[in-house]
């Protein structure tokens, strides 16, 4: 897989996530800004992170949806 700026761009369309700035030359390393789909707040995070693994949250809604998904596979709710 080739982390573009075709691919995030799909990605954020996609997702409806909000970035910060412009981007023109993308690499899996880039650091990208935007608004966290949940509360609103700034995250930043690199490119790869934010396609593979926690989306387009800021990093403590990254760590609330994780503990819920957690939860869901171990316990069968969120918060048992």
């Amino acid at each position: 897989m080739r982390y573009n700026l075709e691919l995030l761009q799909s990605y954020i369309v996609e997702h409806k996530i909000t970035l910060i700035g412009e981007y023109e030359k993308i690499t899996i390393q880039s650091i990208i800004r935007g608004y966290c789909l949940r509360c609103n707040q700034i995250f930043e995070k690199k490119y790869e992170k934010l396609y593979s693994f926690t989306g387009g949250y800021c990093l403590k809604c990254s760590k609330d949806n994780s503990l819920k998904k957690t939860n869901l596979e171990r316990f069968g709710c969120e918060n048992p």
